[in-house]
């Protein structure tokens, strides 16, 4: 991972997972594995 790039978090079976950076994001959602409506936060976002 690069210095600066934008890490994640999203929720898998209703628990937080992350952060990732976004190349790890895409892939998973490339896959399936992510859905367009699981719930995906970037990392030091507010609660």
């Amino acid at each position: 991972m690069s210095k600066g790039e934008k890490r994640f978090h999203y929720l898998k079976d209703g628990k937080p997972v992350g952060p990732v950076p976004f190349a790890e994001l895409k892939q998973l959602a490339d896959s399936g594995q992510i859905k367009p409506t699981d719930y995906v936060w970037p990392e030091g976002a507010p609660n």
